[in-house]
């Protein structure tokens, strides 16, 4: 199963260590037999006739390099792993909050996708209860690729390409743009937006500003991140804990 080697970076165990025979049509490679070929993807060796035959598809990204070293450079490949890749391209197979977070912290595309998938995920929340079915733009412009807005984390390898490019920023801030500009204009969505408790500032809030509000992860309440940061109990959660103080002690 190819399907394993997605999620790591191949490791050469030799010749040796495959009888000095071909990974998939058992050919005698190697010493005093044709000359063998390493996969990028699998680490194993090949026959020139297993090996990819069209010289532009030999040479492919692979997947775990990208997800750990965020190395985008083209690796020569067998004629399966070649088909393989091809297959799974746009397929939304890597979940990078589970198989590598920390690239976050250390590539600033990444950083950068995060939060404007995260703001997407408030944004089509709202536009999904709006009555001028507004989600329906948004739909059209994502698709087919909803799940950009629908889990944060998941990717294909198209999208990762895309992330390097810039290609994948650059489309997903002009959907958040223009969703964010349909939610302060539309008199039925601008309602659904939060009073900050703290400060009872009368200008509506909402929890996809990122970098000027603060989201209670208990109860969803949404307050200016000046009034309020994590750590800090929010009035809603404070109401609830006494609410249930004051039944128990009934």
């Amino acid at each position: 199963m190819l399907t394993q080697h997605i999620y790591r970076i191949a490791t050469e165990h030799g010749l040796d260590a495959q009888n000095y025979i071909c990974k998939t049509c058992d050919q005698h490679v190697g010493i005093n037999f044709q000359l063998a070929k390493v996969c990028g993807l699998t680490g194993a060796y090949y026959c020139s006739e297993c090996f990819c035959p069209d010289p532009t598809n030999e040479y492919c990204v692979i997947p775990a390099r990208v997800i750990y070293n965020w190395d985008f450079r083209r690796y020569s490949v067998s004629h399966k792993a070649s088909e393989f890749l091809s297959q799974v391209h746009l397929y939304p197979m890597f979940d990078i909050s589970l198989i590598n977070p920390k690239i976050y912290s250390v590539v600033e595309e990444m950083s950068r996708l995060k939060e404007l998938r995260v703001q997407l995920n408030f944004l089509q929340a709202y536009l999904l209860t709006c009555k001028a079915n507004a989600v329906e733009s948004l739909q059209k412009q994502i698709w087919p690729r909803e799940y950009l807005y629908e889990n944060i984390h998941l990717y294909s390898l198209a999208d990762l390409i895309q992330a390097s490019s810039g290609v994948l920023e650059s489309t997903l801030q002009k959907v958040v743009d223009s969703s964010r500009n349909h939610i302060l204009s539309c008199t039925l969505c601008i309602q659904k937006g939060f009073i900050c408790e703290i400060c009872k500032d009368p200008k509506v809030i909402f929890p996809f500003d990122l970098d000027k509000t603060y989201r209670c992860k208990d109860c969803c309440g949404v307050y200016h991140d000046k009034c309020l940061q994590a750590g800090q109990l929010c009035p809603k959660c404070l109401r609830i804990q006494q609410r249930l103080l004051s039944t128990d002690s009934s």
